[in-house]
């Protein structure tokens, strides 16, 4: 295992810390609506991933200090 020295100030990847949050949405509705904002606050198309395999969906995004943000939407609570 190779470690590498991170500045100290904004988050690093090669540093101990928060790296990957995950929130449930309430309902598909409430998943889509969120992509749409997501979407609007960035000025581009934010699409909600389905994967072939399952019936979930899951918007993902990287907040200001890269770390990454997950919006899942479980379709067994249909």
């Amino acid at each position: 295992m190779r470690t590498r020295r991170a500045s100290a100030g904004r988050f690093s990847e090669f540093r101990a810390g928060l790296d990957h949050v995950e929130f449930l949405a309430a309902s598909r509705e409430d998943l889509d609506g969120l992509g749409r904002a997501v979407g609007r606050a960035g000025n581009r198309p934010f699409r909600v991933k389905e994967p072939g395999y399952t019936s979930n969906a899951v918007i993902t995004f990287g907040d200001p200090d890269s770390i990454q943000l997950d919006i899942f939407w479980p379709a067994t609570g249909q």
